[in-house]
């Protein structure tokens, strides 16, 4: 959508937290910023893309939208996990294209929440409120 504006954040994995110099220069290059601590980010977050993650099934549950480009076929989630997430729904570039801008185009459509509502929201499902 134009003039939609957005801030795209990484949080390598745990296992992988020193990235090479060359890579944080990519990423500052295209305005990414990198952060540490995924649960942070699970408090602010309205997308979460990843291959394999369980990532994807958390953010999903607390209101974001999760995509990942993995499919069926390729044997890592089941059918009905995949049924809870964004992703293709066969192999091929098209396929992946269509599947990852229906995410974001759904993600737009909704009632943008303020960081506020959008943290506080989360913090009370999380907490079971």
């Amino acid at each position: 959508s134009k003039g939609t504006e957005i801030k795209i954040i990484y949080v390598p994995h745990p296992a992988n937290k020193i990235l090479p110099k060359n890579v944080k220069k990519i990423f500052k290059n295209f305005g990414v910023q990198l952060l540490n601590n995924s649960i942070f980010t699970y408090l602010i977050t309205d997308y979460c893309i990843s291959n394999i993650s369980s990532c994807l099934f958390e953010l999903n549950w607390l209101g974001a939208k999760s995509f990942s480009p993995l499919i069926e076929a390729d044997g890592f989630y089941s059918k009905n996990y995949l049924k809870t997430i964004y992703h293709p729904k066969t192999d091929g570039t098209k396929a992946l294209e269509d599947s990852l801008y229906k995410c974001f185009d759904d993600g737009i459509r909704e009632d943008r929440k303020t960081l506020n509502e959008k943290l506080n929201s989360r913090i009370k499902k999380i907490k079971g409120c």
